[in-house]
């Protein structure tokens, strides 16, 4: 076992307090010094009332846009042959789908599904697969006996919740599923 030994004499008092002060000192001027480089804003709202809108600075963005990746039409051709068989297995009914599991699935590279899926579905991810269930519910409200309810259609077409399938049927079809059954059913009277 090592016993650390201090002398009593050789650290005074004197000493500390010195390079308690030295360090406090050095911190102050630090502070004080980064204070004086960020300016203060003073402006009252009476001055920016004569502020006319081409006279304020426009903030730039920091961010670099990236070139999009272009991938080979070989590995492109690949990609849209396993996403066809996702579709037609129906692989966006998992509730629990996400881009990580989509990704090891289909064998498709991360950075690399993005931009496929914006060049050739015009989409994200996350709209691509919700477009997909969307069009899926929009198939099961066309049958003439329904065989859930279209509360219980939400969860069996992949969607986590019923406020997030109702929002998204909107933004699709633009109205709740329940009228465009009811609209879909009467034009297809009207047709016979």
């Amino acid at each position: 076992m090592v016993i650390l030994k201090i002398e009593v004499g050789s650290f005074s008092e004197y000493q500390f307090f010195n390079l308690f002060f030295l360090f406090f000192f050095l911190s102050r001027v630090l502070h004080f010094s980064i204070l004086k480089e960020t300016p203060a804003i003073t402006a009252s709202t009476e001055s920016l009332d004569d502020v006319k809108e081409d006279q304020v600075p426009i903030k730039q963005s920091n961010t670099v846009e990236r070139a999009p990746i272009e991938l080979p039409k070989e590995i492109e051709d690949l990609y849209r042959q396993k996403i066809d068989v996702f579709i037609l297995t129906k692989g966006y009914l998992d509730i629990d789908l996400n881009r990580e599991q989509f990704c090891e699935q289909l064998g498709i590279k991360k950075n690399y599904l993005g931009p496929f899926l914006k060049k050739h579905y015009k989409k994200n991810f996350n709209g691509f697969v919700n477009q997909l269930r969307l069009h899926y519910a929009g198939k099961l409200l066309l049958q003439e006996e329904l065989l859930y309810t279209i509360d219980d259609l939400s969860f069996v077409c992949g969607f986590n919740s019923r406020a997030s399938f109702y929002r998204n049927f909107i933004s699709e079809f633009g109205c709740p599923p329940h009228e465009y059954r009811a609209k879909m059913q009467q034009s297809l009277k009207l047709q016979a």
